[in-house]
């Protein structure tokens, strides 16, 4: 699925993660630099006879497509604030050990920060055609999953048929 289209990749920062990614032939993305994730990822690629794919940590802003960004702020702001806050609750005072590390405290604030972003079709592209990459990342947080989908079908429809063009 993910040649000749954008990398599909599996995400986690688990051993479970590192074992499913390798299981699916998927590369795999660790929530930090946890070397023996690493390790374990690059034994199982080679019990499997795959090459590994591992991608850095933090390599990009998560991203979600709505027609009106600051209407979607409103509506799943409070979701990702609790994701970001729950996700910085884990790491060591002055350690960032994830990939998502705020300091907000406030929907407004974590907007300001741009780990998270909200994003028209247009400025989706745009986005995917400057950092060459795109995270898309629908459901997050104990966002409802019909909100989720609104998203996904927008981006299916609007961004996901022009990505080609940008051979991301």
């Amino acid at each position: 699925y993910t040649k000749p289209h954008p990398p599909l990749l599996m995400g986690g920062q688990s051993p479970a993660a590192s074992r499913r990614a390798a299981r699916f032939g998927l590369p795999f993305q660790p929530a930090s630099d946890d070397q023996a994730l690493h390790a374990l990822y690059r034994s199982e690629c080679a019990k499997r006879g795959q090459k590994p794919q591992l991608y850095a940590p933090g390599s990009g802003a998560m991203v979600w497509v709505a027609e009106d960004p600051d209407r979607e702020w409103a509506r799943i702001g409070s979701y990702l604030l609790y994701e970001a806050r729950v996700y910085s609750s884990w790491q060591p005072p002055q350690q960032t050990r994830s990939a998502v590390h705020s300091r907000a405290t406030t929907v407004e604030e974590l907007r300001a920060e741009g780990l998270y972003k909200i994003l028209t079709p247009e400025q989706c592209l745009q986005h995917a055609a400057q950092q060459r990459r795109l995270m898309l990342y629908p459901l997050c947080g104990g966002t409802p999953p019909e909100i989720a989908w609104q998203g996904l079908e927008l981006f299916d429809a609007k961004v996901r048929p022009q990505l080609e063009a940008l051979s991301i």
